[in-house]
């Protein structure tokens, strides 16, 4: 499970970086789909001003004590 959570991880925060963010539809949260067999997964997730910038702003003085919070 954990390098499930991994890989969900990077996906988010690369579609964070791409810049493509509809999440004012979910209340300021990502959803994301996800599929194993026959289950089926939501997972809403959601970070702060601070964890953006880190993120996408290299010369950013923002430093990293934020987090991606994540619910499945």
């Amino acid at each position: 499970m954990e390098k499930i959570q991994l890989q969900e991880t990077a996906e988010l925060v690369g579609w964070i970086i791409s810049g493509n963010h509809p999440e004012q539809l979910f209340n300021g949260h990502k959803l994301m789909v996800s599929q194993d067999g026959m289950e089926i997964f939501l997972t809403f997730a959601r970070m702060d001003n601070g964890y953006h910038e880190y993120l996408v702003n290299k010369e950013s003085s923002a430093k990293c004590g934020s987090f991606l919070r994540m619910n499945t």
